[in-house]
């Protein structure tokens, strides 16, 4: 607790001169003040990332023959943005929320074979917590997306990536989150490097012959 404590207040002063002064057009502002905040997490999480966590992260999202990405709640925003592009770069990714009945049934044949990614952030819901507990039970590998390493999910998974998700009024901010999930992305693109771009281009292919989307793939 101590270490963490420290090393987190080390991180804060050692940028906290330089947020506030990149929004001095806004004046001030709560626009002014909630963007500096968002610049001063985003530079918390990097710097309490590490690259050993980040590379054993993606050689399980690489392994997975499913890969199930939860969310609950105001965290299911950034779950759902991993689910979509991680499913276009491998395939067989699924987004769960806090349905429970749609959770049971995704989930009845969890393994080993498959990964388990989770967005949780205090106060933490439950939800998240249960399935955690079921897939530490099918032994799968767990990757968490929290505050922190000694949150109720962080202590139960194999890995931990932590975001800074302090917000300047009532409800957290998901800026280092997605900033962690984007990471993630990029890093299985560049395990998978070919695959990953053909799945991409056939995706982009049907988009465009069903003619879903105002800016094609190939423009």
């Amino acid at each position: 607790m101590r270490t963490l404590v420290r090393s987190q207040i080390r991180r804060s002063t050692a940028i906290s001169g330089n947020e506030a002064s990149i929004a001095d057009h806004l004046g001030d502002s709560v626009f002014a003040r909630s963007l500096a905040h968002d610049l001063a997490n985003l530079r918390r999480t990097i710097g309490g990332l590490n690259l050993g966590d980040l590379d054993r992260a993606v050689a399980a999202l690489d392994r997975a023959e499913r890969l199930f990405v939860v969310g609950s709640l105001g965290s299911y925003a950034a779950a759902h943005f991993a689910a979509v592009a991680l499913d276009r770069l491998r395939g067989s990714t699924f987004a769960l929320d806090g349905n429970d009945y749609e959770n049971a049934t995704r989930l009845a044949d969890l393994s080993e074979r498959d990964a388990l990614v989770i967005f949780t952030f205090a106060p933490y819901a439950k939800s998240a917590l249960r399935l955690v507990q079921l897939a530490k039970r099918r032994k799968t590998p767990l990757i968490a997306i929290t505050d922190t390493s000694i949150s109720p999910v962080g202590q139960q998974v194999d890995i931990v990536l932590p975001a800074v998700s302090s917000g300047v009024s009532t409800h957290n901010s998901l800026i280092g989150a997605m900033a962690v999930a984007n990471a993630l992305i990029n890093g299985l693109m560049v395990v998978r490097s070919g695959t990953a771009l053909e799945r991409y281009d056939r995706t982009a292919k049907l988009l465009n012959e069903w003619d879903l989307m105002v800016l094609r793939g190939d423009e």
